[in-house]
């Protein structure tokens, strides 16, 4: 492995609610992909809020570095302490499904290989 990663799911009631995935690539803590299956703002902030506790363990991650493509992740992400450091575009192709065009688009560090590089440099350090 490039960079060791963990898998956490998230449970309430003794259900499954969701999961977050870290990484860890040379001192730093990237919240690779997450979900929870809550339209609920809250619901989402113990998520990231949990991921932040988890990131905060490792010895070695000096800041934990997220991805959101979405209003609704951008919204969480600032309300759990996060600020935005840059942005890049998101390039879609038009889908051929109707359907499929009317679906938010949510891209995540896990989507390539963002969640393990480092290219020698702390490129997503503040």
């Amino acid at each position: 492995p490039i960079a060791p990663v963990s898998l956490y799911l998230i449970e309430r009631a003794g259900r499954a609610q969701g999961y977050f995935l870290l990484a860890y690539p040379r001192r730093q803590a990237r919240l690779a992909d997450y979900w929870v299956a809550s339209e609920d703002p809250a619901d989402w902030r113990a998520l990231i809020q949990c991921a932040v506790r988890e990131a905060m363990q490792h010895p070695y991650a000096a800041e934990l570095a997220v991805w959101a493509s979405d209003a609704a992740s951008v919204a969480r992400l600032r309300e759990c302490g996060f600020h935005v450091r840059g942005e890049l575009p998101v390039q879609t192709l038009a889908p051929r499904n109707p359907e499929l065009a009317a679906c938010k688009l949510r891209v995540q560090m896990l989507e390539n290989d963002a969640v393990y590089l480092h290219d020698h440099r702390n490129a997503f350090w503040a």
